[in-house]
């Protein structure tokens, strides 16, 4: 028996009101992060959920999604995640999301995904069928088992 969970986002994500509050964090963040937050342009920062922010940014030609917790003074980084072409997902993962629940949908975009505590894995995300303009998004490991979201 397999067991789905999927974290939702996209549209539903808010903008943070004080983007002032960021700007002031861009030092703190680089100096906490020296290789995530280096020589990068933030492009947006959008409220995930009551703990979570996430902050869009590119970094040398690439996009990159950071997970933060916003409900720390210190921004405390939970996930950074670099998008990748949706052909380079191992043919293994892809396999894994085309027999999922959710497998006819279309991938939307992919990346690798980084935490501070664990390997790299990968993050799929696809149109909601029921929620038009809804990204979900959905976690697996380089073997194609499903991961735990870790946001």
């Amino acid at each position: 028996m397999n067991f789905f969970s999927v974290c939702v986002y996209g549209q539903e994500g808010s903008k943070i009101r004080d983007m002032g509050m960021l700007e002031k964090q861009k030092q703190v963040m680089a100096e906490t992060y020296p290789g995530i937050f280096t020589m990068d342009e933030i492009d947006s920062v959008k409220k995930l959920d009551e703990e979570h922010s996430m902050v869009s940014y590119r970094k040398f030609g690439r996009h990159y999604e950071a997970v933060v917790n916003s409900d720390r003074k210190d921004m405390l980084l939970v996930a950074n995640c670099e998008e990748i072409p949706t052909g380079e997902l191992p043919e293994i993962v892809r396999n894994a999301f085309s027999k999922s629940k959710d497998g006819g949908q279309a991938i939307h975009d992919a990346y690798i995904v980084t935490t501070p505590g664990s390997s790299d894995f990968f993050r799929i995300d696809f149109s909601d069928p029921e929620n038009a303009g809804i990204l979900k998004s959905v976690f697996y490991t380089d073997l194609g088992e499903y991961h735990i979201p870790p946001y």
